[in-house]
């Protein structure tokens, strides 16, 4: 798509123009740190981003902060993008590393 102004991957479509994500057509509502790291992990599907890259590039932070602070917010975006946000198809964990938008 024209130099990623529309992200889609399945049935999770992400517009970056107007910061607008829906998920099987349905709208869904997104906190702006939310859609930042939905942004982000979609941008790298199926690559794996350490907590530490992410807490530097999404959360932009310079150290110090506790990953315990990005799984809150991967558990909100699943209950809002996965069907079954306790077995997650695309949010998923790699242990020890970090997350991964999968296809």
């Amino acid at each position: 798509s024209n130099n990623f102004s529309v992200l889609s991957i399945d049935d999770i479509v992400l517009n970056v123009i107007d910061e607008k994500v829906t998920v099987r057509n349905q709208e869904v509502e997104l906190t702006p740190m939310e859609y930042k790291l939905l942004h982000y992990l979609m941008m790298r599907p199926n690559q794996p981003v350490n907590n530490d890259t992410l807490l530097r590039d999404v959360w932009e932070y310079e150290g110090g902060e506790s990953p315990s602070i990005i799984q809150s917010v991967v558990r909100r975006l699943r209950l809002k993008i996965e069907d079954e946000p306790s077995d997650p198809k695309h949010v998923v964990s790699i242990w020890g590393v970090g997350y991964k938008f999968q296809t």
